[in-house]
C-alpha cells in the first residue's frame, strides 16, 4: 500500500510540474503514465490500477491545468495497464494492431472533448484532421517502442536486484 501511495503521489507532482513548465507538458504528463508501469512492476496490476485512478481523481482536484489531467487520463494513465495484457497475445502483428486501435479511440474521444470545447478552444479544419491523426499515430508508435525499453531498462536496474 505504501508503494502504491508514493507512487501516486510521484504521478502527482509530474501532473502539477506539467502545469508549471510549458516546455515539457506534454513529457511530463508521459511520465506520470511511466510511473503507472512501475507500480504494475513493483506491486502488480491492482496497483497499477489504484495508481492511475487515484492519481486522476486528485488530478482534476490539484493541478491548475486540468487539460493535462484529462490528456493524462485518456493517453497515458491507463495504457501501461492494458500494454501488459495487449502484450501477451501473439502474434505480434495482433498486439500492434489492438495497440492502435485503442489509441484511435483514445484520440477521437480527445478530438471529440477539444470540438466540444473542453479542451483548448481553436478551431482545426478537417484536412488538418488526417494529418494530427497520421501524426499522432507515428508518435504513439516511437512512444511505445520507448515505453518498452524504459520498462525493460527499469525491470534490469531495479527489479531484479530484489
Amino acid at each position: 500500500m505504501t508503494t502504491t501511495a508514493m507512487l501516486t503521489a510521484l504521478a502527482l507532482v509530474f501532473l502539477v510540474l506539467s502545469a508549471v513548465v510549458p516546455t515539457m507538458r506534454l513529457a511530463l504528463v508521459a511520465i506520470s503514465g511511466l510511473v503507472t508501469a512501475a507500480a504494475i512492476i513493483e506491486s502488480g496490476v491492482a496497483a497499477g490500477i489504484t495508481v492511475f485512478i487515484a492519481t486522476s481523481v486528485l488530478g482534476f482536484i490539484i493541478s491548475p491545468l486540468r487539460g493535462n489531467v484529462l490528456v493524462y487520463c485518456l493517453f497515458f494513465g491507463y495504457y501501461p495497464i492494458l500494454k501488459g495484457f495487449i502484450e501477451r497475445l501473439r502474434p505480434i502483428y495482433l498486439e500492434w494492431i489492438l495497440k492502435l486501435i485503442l489509441f484511435n479511440i483514445s484520440l477521437t474521444a480527445a478530438l471529440m472533448l477539444y470540438r466540444a470545447g473542453f479542451l483548448v478552444a481553436v478551431t482545426i479544419p478537417d484536412i488538418a484532421v488526417l494529418l494530427i491523426y497520421a501524426a499522432a499515430n507515428l508518435a504513439f508508435i516511437v512512444y511505445d517502442i520507448g515505453f518498452s525499453k524504459l520498462t525493460a531498462f527499469y525491470i534490469y536496474r531495479f527489479k531484479r536486484r530484489k
